[in-house]
């Protein structure tokens, strides 16, 4: 198995800070190839139920959804139905695994790879999908295994029978619901509407130039306004092109976001961000990974917005994350933690001056947290998660962050209090020396005390009347 790892492009400082938001997106990295006898035994699906990553050296597996008893794990080998097409999921797989795939995804229609690389029904308000010559004669392969046009059964035995006649595919592929149809290559699925493909493909490529030019401009990260608004007017010209569900103008939508954040748009680049999002859960279920990496991208966006809906962005990648990689998510992807703490603060109470102690819980840790105005006499230090903090760093003292403009938290252990002008008491925890000093005509009994909130190292003496007193 190739041993891979996430990669994601590097955030300097605080993610709320203009030019930290992560809108680029991840990927996996081959770093080494490995013999693991127990990985080797899962077959493959372009559906898998099974996601397999890395720890160093260890190969941990994980269930993505709810397994019955005896039904097959599978794992994927390469491409997913979503991310290729049926046709290129198989001549990768008989390339480099010497095997015809047949699993559900590439035996039994589906919304995915009807609509990933369709054109769009001439007919303005028809959602039909038009297909390639070599996309159709995929496709009708998938016909051709089905015993009746309005039942699909599952290609492993414990599956439940499904019915192909569902909403999705009625929506976008009418017809291949009846029995007597005969699919055609560029003729809507609905409607049955011609369309030339000739002409449509001459007026996309147009478009490509337009599109290499829009990414050079972000790797180069100098997006100027004449490559950005040819970039807006091909991607509305590939709309008219190729349908609503159609992974390029999902890339698209992808690329504009980044450019629109590189030009200081937000707003334009949280909507174009959302566009991508939309389609994409066309493409693949609304829980997939590759979801929950598309809206790190919108959180990070929202975050720079001050928009309180990266809570709820936030709180769906954490769920996302953990059904993939489990407890390991945010060793997986440090990112992450940044992101949750985070959402700790997006909604609290800004009208006053100082705001807490809140309870809040991070990284299985009680913490408080309390808000005041920005002022130079406290040490600021930038928020910093990462695994020191579940050992050394989770020290009883007090910490101060900056993370919002003129404002200051105080991130407090649970058993820490400031009373409303934001002072505490401190009380001795124990002695740790006791000394007698030796004063001209007197001795003086002197104690070494460690304080609360405070390590060993600040122990100081002090008399032992002043203790007991």
């Amino acid at each position: 198995m190739a041993v891979v790892r996430m990669q994601a492009p590097e955030v300097k400082g605080p993610v709320h800070e203009p030019g930290n938001a992560l809108t680029s997106s991840l990927e996996q990295v081959k770093v080494g190839q490995a013999v693991y006898v127990a990985g080797s035994l899962f077959n493959h699906s372009c559906q898998p139920n099974i996601h397999a990553y890395f720890l160093s050296r260890t190969l941990y597996v994980q269930s993505t959804e709810y397994i019955i008893a005896g039904t097959e794990l599978e794992l994927s080998y390469g491409p997913q139905v979503g991310q290729w097409d049926c046709k290129d999921r198989q001549r990768l797989l008989e390339d480099r695994y010497s095997f015809t795939c047949q699993c559900t995804g590439c035996s039994e229609l589906n919304v995915p790879d009807l609509v990933i690389n369709a054109y769009r029904c001439t007919k303005l308000n028809c959602l039909g999908v038009i297909l390639d010559r070599t996309v159709a004669g995929c496709e009708k392969r998938k016909l051709k295994l089905l015993p009746d046009a309005s039942t699909v059964y599952c290609s492993s035995p414990h599956k439940k029978v499904e019915k192909l006649n569902d909403a999705n595919i009625s929506e976008v592929a009418r017809h291949v619901l009846e029995s007597d149809y005969k699919l055609e290559p560029q003729h809507c699925l609905v409607c049955d509407s011609y369309r030339d493909l000739e002409a449509s493909c001459a007026a996309a490529s147009q478009a490509d130039s337009c599109y290499k030019r829009l990414q050079d401009a972000i790797a180069l990260n100098e997006v100027q306004s004449n490559v950005l608004l040819d970039a807006v007017r091909c991607t509305d010209l590939l709309r008219t092109v190729f349908h609503p569900y159609n992974k390029r103008i999902a890339e698209m939508e992808d690329h504009l976001a980044q450019a629109f954040y590189l030009v200081g748009e937000l707003q334009a680049a949280i909507d174009h961000c959302k566009a991508s999002i939309q389609i994409l859960e066309k493409l693949y279920d609304a829980n997939h990974i590759a979801i929950g990496n598309e809206l790190i991208k919108l959180a990070s966006l929202q975050i720079l917005m001050g928009n309180s809906a990266a809570s709820n962005s936030i709180s769906r990648i954490t769920a996302i994350f953990s059904r993939y990689y489990g407890s390991h998510a945010d060793d997986i992807y440090p990112y992450l933690r940044l992101l949750k703490g985070r959402s700790l603060i997006l909604d609290l109470p800004w009208d006053n001056a100082y705001c807490g102690p809140v309870p809040v819980l991070l990284d299985s840790h009680r913490f408080n947290l309390a808000i005041l105005p920005h002022t130079d006499s406290l040490s600021i230090f930038w928020v910093q998660y990462h695994r020191s903090w579940e050992t050394k760093s989770l020290s009883d003292q007090p910490r101060a962050y900056l993370l919002e403009p003129e404002r200051t938290f105080i991130l407090l252990p649970h058993s820490f209090e400031l009373d409303d002008r934001l002072t505490f008491v401190e009380e001795p925890v124990t002695i740790l020396v006791r000394d007698i000093r030796g004063l001209h005509s007197m001795e003086l009994p002197m104690v070494n005390v460690q304080w609360r909130h405070r390590p060993v190292e600040e122990a100081n003496w002090e008399t032992k009347h002043d203790i007991r007193a």
